[in-house]
């Protein structure tokens, strides 16, 4: 195989396995300074300015949890009483609520 088909058959890959939207996604590191909610969403609010912040988000360091993400919004609260350091990733999408980027995963 040449190295020039090798080189597509791994971007084609690659390709596969990320999705093109992940470039666009932003992603924040602090601590969860508030959380809010409104029939909507619940907010969250991170003492970190977003890397990547999508064009479609007015705030750069908030993201919108959709109130049936009921898993990640325990893990939040729980994460935000105890002080702890979080990395929370967006989908680089701003459809649950206009202006802020979805929330998309969260770890520490």
């Amino acid at each position: 195989m040449s190295v020039m088909r090798a080189s597509a058959a791994f971007v084609a890959a690659l390709t596969m396995v990320l999705p093109s939207a992940a470039i666009a996604d932003g992603k924040a590191t602090g601590r969860i300074t508030r959380l809010s909610y409104d029939p909507a969403a619940v907010y969250i609010l991170t003492d970190a300015a977003k890397t990547d912040n999508p064009t479609c988000s007015v705030s750069t360091n908030q993201f919108a949890v959709p109130l049936t993400n009921t898993t990640a919004i325990a893990f939040l609260l729980t994460a935000r009483a105890n002080g702890t350091v979080v990395v929370i990733g967006g989908t680089g999408a701003c459809t649950t609520v206009a202006g802020i980027e979805n929330f998309n995963w969260v770890g520490y």
